[in-house]
């Protein structure tokens, strides 16, 4: 996984265990036997933000159309997975926000577009 995340190269090997990258201290530890990886980069507009690892398919192994399928399926778990960063990180801003709105000695009314009221600190409370 951190070879594809890295460079964005897929990898597909029906020999796992004789794979040069791979990593035998994560099947120790789980307890799982890798004995066929297909991995691929998740890309969202251009930047690799991770990898989407497939293991030993119930038909026996990889074979070279199931990067294009894989990929595709990439595509759209790289989308959701920004967008739950992007959410996150709006979360994140606006609880900065309000912490320093509330912090702030003077009172503070937001109003959005429509006259709706956003935000109201506590010095415009009282």
């Amino acid at each position: 996984v951190g070879y594809v995340a890295q460079t964005g190269k897929p990898i597909l090997s029906n020999d796992v265990p004789s794979h040069p990258l791979h990593y035998r201290r994560i099947d120790e530890k789980t307890g799982f036997r890798s004995q066929q990886i297909l991995c691929v980069p998740l890309i969202f507009r251009e930047d690799i933000i991770g990898a989407l690892q497939l293991l030993n398919p119930e038909s026996g192994e990889f074979v070279a159309r199931d990067i294009e399928r894989a990929e595709a399926l990439a595509s759209a778990v790289a989308i959701a997975v920004n967008n739950a960063l992007q959410f996150r990180e709006a979360g994140d801003r606006q609880r900065q926000l309000e912490a320093v709105l509330e912090h702030n000695g003077n009172p503070v009314i937001l109003v959005n577009n429509r006259g709706e009221l956003q935000l109201l600190n506590h010095q415009a409370r009282v």
